[in-house]
């Protein structure tokens, strides 16, 4: 969905890449950043209940968290480049990336769970619904399928929305719009996205696979 904002940041992060590969980082390092600052904004997601944020108040702990978030999704597309460009591409490599941005989401979701941010039933639909996204892709790849990557939410596009949302919530947190649920109502356009985005690619599956058994 968001093919020609990459390219633009695929462009963009290409000097990024080919420093960080003089400097002699690797894939896999940028990949653990990427988990590292995901924990880092659930963490200010948390927030008052950490002694160390204790003085931190929420609107700017919101503004931090959507920030690292979206660096988070950045090391993800940049682990990718650094991987092509300084020919470190690996099997253990995707399969490490894959793992990782599973957990970065698992992590934050949950915290806007335990925090109240979003009902339990829409976060714990918006979780499944993201794994099931990328399982989706997984098991069409095992059964001998290109471009499963199909679909209107994949992790940069709910990336994209949580962090969006998260920003938005800080700015107005003071304001008249205080009360609005603008993190709730992103989970929710996630949840419906990303369960959406298994059908798309089920169907894409399915259609595909039809045509691999009549020949």
């Amino acid at each position: 969905m968001l093919g020609r904002l990459k390219e633009l940041l695929t462009a963009f992060f290409n000097p990024v890449a080919f420093f960080l590969i003089r400097l002699g980082i690797t894939p896999n390092i940028v990949t653990v950043l990427g988990l590292l600052l995901s924990v880092f904004s659930a963490l200010f997601i948390v927030g008052g209940r950490l002694d160390p944020l204790f003085h931190v108040d929420e609107a700017n702990r919101l503004v931090i968290a959507s920030i690292l978030l979206l660096s988070s999704g950045f090391c993800d597309l940049l682990d990718g480049l650094v991987a092509r460009m300084g020919s470190m591409v690996t099997a253990f490599g995707g399969f490490f990336d894959s793992i990782l941005d599973r957990y970065s989401e698992v992590v934050f979701l949950v915290t806007l769970i335990y925090m109240n941010y979003c009902s339990a039933l829409w976060g714990l639909l918006a979780l499944s619904g993201s794994l099931l996204v990328s399982y989706a892709r997984a098991r069409g790849e095992v059964a001998g399928l290109s471009g499963v990557g199909v679909g209107l939410a994949e992790r940069p596009e709910r990336l994209l929305i949580l962090s969006g949302a998260v920003l938005l919530q800080g700015i107005l947190l003071h304001n008249y719009f205080a009360s609005y649920p603008i993190i709730e109502v992103a989970v929710i356009v996630v949840a419906l996205l990303s369960h959406f985005t298994v059908l798309q690619r089920g169907y894409y599956a399915w259609t595909h696979l039809q045509k691999i058994r009549q020949t």
